[in-house]
């Protein structure tokens, strides 16, 4: 039973998955667990097929000189919680068009982050927890590893499992890590034919506590 009520049935695993702040970085991410959430966004759905996302993975176990180069990348604040994470991924689009046009695929973003959450629900499928963080200089990212313009860099996510030890984090963050999940209702973000109305305005669609 998950841990996460939902007022409606999802699946387990979307229902479950959260981004915690707190990872194990003695336990090792296996190359085929690397291999299967990356297979798992290699069949995202793209537009015209292009299958824009790349994706650059660092292991801290594997290569930690290099690890550290992309982690130097990322601002203080987010390096308290990410810094344990086993494994960090960059999350890339390639932005050309079918022509080979830079910047001509307006569906680039779209469709890798399509992959990048193909991604986070295969690892959540496998036990394995993952962050995400945009608060990393990108320009520095690109210097550091040499990325040709038409790349676009969208996030980096830290992989792995989570660990019950949080004596790194501030207080703040210790209140953050296990305050409840929060969204915004369907009221709020689904609409009928337009702008204006809500989908769910009357209310008649019948939600459902899960215990």
């Amino acid at each position: 039973m998950s841990k996460f009520p939902t007022p409606i049935e999802i699946h387990d695993v979307i229902r479950a998955r959260w981004s915690p702040r707190v990872f194990d970085q003695k336990r090792l991410v296996s190359h085929d667990q690397i291999h299967s959430v990356l297979e798992a966004a290699r069949w995202a759905p793209s537009s015209y097929n292009l299958q824009p996302w790349r994706f650059i993975v660092w292991n801290n176990h594997l290569d930690t000189a290099s690890y550290d180069r992309a982690f130097a990348t990322i601002v203080e604040r987010n390096q308290v919680w990410i810094g344990h994470a086993p494994v960090l991924i960059a999350v890339l689009a390639d932005t050309r068009s079918t022509d080979g046009t830079p910047n001509g695929n307006n569906s680039a973003s779209y469709d890798t982050g399509a992959a990048a959450l193909s991604l986070t629900l295969q690892a959540q499928a496998l036990g394995l927890i993952t962050r995400q963080i945009g608060g990393f200089d990108r320009d520095a990212l690109r210097a550091e590893f040499d990325l040709p313009e038409h790349i676009r860099i969208l996030s980096l996510i830290g992989l792995g499992y989570h660990s019950p030890h949080d004596d790194h984090l501030s207080d703040e963050l210790k209140t953050r890590e296990s305050a409840p999940r929060v969204r915004k209702p369907l009221e709020e973000i689904a609409f009928a034919n337009g702008w204006t109305q809500s989908l769910f305005a009357d209310n008649t669609h019948k939600r459902k506590e899960l215990s």
